[in-house]
């Protein structure tokens, strides 16, 4: 990826300079199959600790080893905000542990489609989520305490 980068005349003759930029690409693993329960110290920190920490050419297998299950219990998580796109609606949370350099994963839960209806939510409420590990993300610069997906999920205060 190439930026331009105005420069003042004093600087340089021309006015642009082409810079390259490094490229960020944030590696999404996903899963639709429903594989079973996590364990209880699968936490949301711990998960992408996991995933973000092995070698590339076996991060693909440690993710899998998540995917498709459900939170033993479900995960406590702070409310920040509901997301809706056509017919998508998403709430996003924030986990309640902090990684390692202070951030909190965020939670992205999909509601079951047809499912019970979700209880009202005001921002900064704390709840548990649950619903099946749909989506690991890690490299994220945007996100660097990582961003798990919740498919068929739902609350419980």
């Amino acid at each position: 990826m190439t930026s331009y980068v105005y420069l003042p005349p004093a600087v340089a003759d021309d006015t642009f300079v082409a810079v390259d930029v490094p490229s960020f690409h944030p590696t999404v693993y996903r899963s639709d199959e429903l594989a079973g329960v996590l364990d209880w110290k699968d936490t949301p920190r711990a998960l992408v600790s996991s995933v973000a920490s092995a070698p590339l050419d076996l991060r693909e297998q440690r993710a899998a080893d998540y995917l498709g299950k459900v939170p033993a219990g479900g995960w406590e998580a702070t409310f920040e905000r509901e997301h809706v796109s056509g017919d998508r609606r998403e709430l996003w949370f924030r986990s309640v542990e902090p990684s390692t350099v202070g951030e909190h994963a965020l939670i992205i839960l999909r509601p079951r489609e047809g499912g019970e209806a979700l209880p009202a939510l005001s921002s900064a409420d704390r709840v548990l989520v649950t619903g099946r590990l749909a989506e690991i993300c890690v490299d994220d610069p945007f996100e660097q305490a990582g961003k798990l997906t919740l498919e068929d999920g739902s609350i419980k205060r």
